[in-house]
């Protein structure tokens, strides 16, 4: 297959952060999320927003080094400082 094809059939993490955290609500039922666990894979603005956005509060590792002031979601800097 050629390496455009198979580039274009690539899945984000964001992407599949999302199917998973979709999944999980189906699966629950009537229960809410409350609090999303990740490594370190996680730590993306992207991902940050989809928490924010289901209104999640996160459990993902952060980076030592992450700094509190981002370009990205408000919610990852806030998350960021709490720790």
């Amino acid at each position: 297959m050629p390496a455009k094809q198979q580039r274009s059939q690539r899945v984000s993490d964001s992407e599949k952060f999302n199917d998973l955290m979709n999944g999980t609500e189906q699966n629950i039922g009537d229960n809410d999320v409350n609090r999303a666990l990740g490594g370190g894979a996680y730590d993306a603005k992207d991902i940050f927003n989809i928490l924010y956005d289901k209104h999640i509060e996160s459990g993902i590792k952060t980076r030592v080094d992450a700094i509190t002031i981002v370009s990205g979601p408000p919610y990852k800097a806030k998350y960021v400082r709490e720790k």
